[in-house]
């Protein structure tokens, strides 16, 4: 077998682990409370690791647009919630740092 498709089968088998074990996990009855809390914030990670690198690479010119329209995003959703509402004070607060 060529080194390719070795790469390719441990890249399956290293994506599919994770993705398939809640669903084996789960369906056996009911799980710890402490994992349930700790599978609650995978998808804030995630996302956290996906848009926060983005966020500050954004407007390269100006840095501080980046950081200004982050906190104003972080403030909104802390005190609203949601994740509209703090898309649209991040665009306006990024808009405004650039146009001033």
């Amino acid at each position: 077998m060529s080194n390719t498709k070795i790469i390719i089968i441990g890249m399956i088998i290293a994506t599919g682990i994770p993705r398939l074990s809640p669903f084996l996990f789960k369906t056996k009855g009911n799980m710890p409370d402490w994992v349930n809390r700790f599978l609650n914030f995978v998808p804030f990670a995630a996302i956290g690791a996906l848009t926060i690198p983005g966020a500050f690479t954004a407007t390269p010119e100006v840095p501080m647009a980046s950081v200004v329209g982050f906190i104003a995003a972080a403030i909104a959703s802390w005190y609203k919630g949601g994740i509209i509402l703090p898309i649209i004070t991040s665009i306006v607060a990024t808009f405004l740092v650039l146009y001033i």
